[in-house]
């Protein structure tokens, strides 16, 4: 959270991507940071932005936690550099998977 702050200080663009297409409002429903979802949201992060694979926020989350999901947050959990350090606890993330997408969907039907 100390680092989306600094980003917000910073006047960093919240809709900006990676080369991947992913927005910081994609990577951390992700990885279930939900006050870093939260403060991205209330600073008008997009909920209906797409990644190069067409995913958005909702449904990096939204799908059934399975054992290739779990092997992928590993992958990402040892491949982590000094840059982005994620420490992910796998039982954490697949319990607040559900909470995630319904944070997200219940703030995506307040748009329409």
């Amino acid at each position: 959270m100390e680092i989306v702050k600094y980003l917000f200080e910073k006047n960093a663009k919240i809709s900006d991507t990676n080369e991947d297409g992913k927005t910081a409002l994609i990577v951390a429903a992700f990885i279930c940071r939900t006050e870093v979802v939260e403060r991205l949201l209330e600073r008008g992060a997009s909920i209906q932005q797409k990644n190069n694979k067409g995913e958005t926020a909702i449904t990096v989350v939204s799908g059934e936690w399975n054992d290739g999901l779990s092997s992928f947050y590993k992958l990402i959990s040892d491949s982590a550099n000094l840059v982005l350090v994620l420490v992910l606890v796998l039982n954490e993330i697949e319990s607040h998977r559900p909470k995630m997408t319904k944070l997200l969907r219940e703030r995506a039907a307040k748009l329409n």
